[in-house]
């Protein structure tokens, strides 16, 4: 609820690339946030009792066809996680889908930490202000 202390993000990690997530837990220890990481999106839609995220990056692998669906799934929890598309690609056109599925924004495999950190607080405090009310901003 409100007691929730609102700069502590939470981030869910669906990937199945350790490297990516080593690179994304060591800019989240160093600001004081919490990163789980789950290998496939299945798992990530069982624990959100015990691990409610407010951010979720989606590490998508290039032989995924059903990313669009497993967008869907992830913010589809019951903690409406803003959903970050972790890509080798980012363009327009991969932005629009994403946003077009519920996801938040695409974030390039190969950014650095500043870049990191920028766009999971935008993701997290976009988050946290769309959903005063039970309101989520998924479609």
């Amino acid at each position: 609820g409100d007691s929730e202390d609102q700069n502590l993000i939470r981030l869910l990690v669906v990937t199945q690339y350790d490297n990516f997530f080593l690179s994304v837990h060591e800019v989240a220890t160093g600001c004081g946030w919490e990163a789980r990481k789950v290998r496939t999106v299945e798992r990530g839609l069982q624990i959100p009792d015990e691990f409610r995220a407010s951010v979720a990056t989606y590490d998508w692998p290039a032989t995924e066809d059903n990313w669009r669906l497993d967008v869907e799934r992830l913010t589809a929890r019951p903690d409406h996680p803003c959903v970050l598309l972790a890509s080798p690609v980012d363009d327009e056109y991969l932005r629009a889908e994403l946003v077009r599925h519920g996801g938040f924004d695409v974030i390039p495999r190969s950014a650095d930490a500043d870049r990191l950190i920028r766009n999971i607080q935008f993701a997290h405090f976009f988050r946290i202000s769309t959903v005063r009310g039970g309101r989520s901003f998924v479609r």
